[in-house]
């Protein structure tokens, strides 16, 4: 991942981050993790590793069924990095 120059030290996604939201995406559909656990699992994220960075998180529900999130830096609403799910 290489660093958004446009962004503070303290608002760098991190690696965390790419890996819980990836791997939640591609769970979702599966018996080992309800929509309720995953929608905690991300709260959880936000709170832990995005909020004291000064950054968002936004769900997208694509029409093919993947899911992108965008993370967003609060202060300028710059969009920071985009996971998105493979199907």
């Amino acid at each position: 991942m290489t660093p958004n120059p446009i962004l503070r030290p303290s608002q760098v996604v991190p690696e965390i981050v790419h890996t819980t939201l990836y791997e939640m995406a591609q769970l979702r559909c599966t018996p080992r993790w309800s929509e309720a656990d995953a929608e905690s699992k991300v709260r959880q994220l936000v709170s832990d590793e995005l909020e004291p960075r000064g950054l968002t998180l936004l769900r997208r529900d694509l029409a093919d069924g993947r899911l992108r999130f965008l993370v967003k830096a609060r202060e300028n609403g710059a969009v920071c990095d985009l996971i998105e799910s493979a199907r």
